[in-house]
């Protein structure tokens, strides 16, 4: 399990002449981009993130999906009630990989990182996402 205050990573930047990590070895990837409407996954800092989260903040990643098990159907129904895209859930998982204690360097919060005035701007207090 990984601790509620995690230390920060400082990311190196991406060396130019790194080969793209192949996608292939990632079949959900390509369908999730399309799924998104992403142009193209092959930028270089999607490879360094990919190349990332399958090294180094592997056993990281595995918690979120672990935690992904728990809460993706509530979050992606609720999406789905509220007429928005079930894809949204994977803002939340990248953006605090589930964890609903996580915050950042800037003071946001929570699975959606929030900062504290769009809480209470949204009476996030008394209610989580219904």
């Amino acid at each position: 399990m990984l601790p509620d205050n995690q230390p920060q990573v400082e990311l190196a930047p991406i060396p130019q002449s790194e080969q793209p990590f192949p996608l292939e070895s990632l079949p959900k990837i390509p369908e999730l981009a399309k799924t998104l409407k992403l142009e193209s996954i092959n930028h270089p800092r999607v490879q360094y993130y990919i190349a990332y989260f399958t090294g180094p903040a592997r056993d990281n990643f595995q918690v979120w999906l672990e935690r992904s098990g728990y809460y993706r159907d509530y979050i992606e129904g609720k999406l789905r009630e509220h007429q928005l895209p079930e894809s949204l859930f994977y803002l939340a998982f990248i953006e605090s990989g589930l964890n609903p204690f996580a915050m950042s360097r800037a003071g946001a919060g929570g699975v959606w990182q929030f900062m504290p005035a769009t809480g209470r701007r949204f009476d996030f207090a008394h209610r989580l996402l219904g």
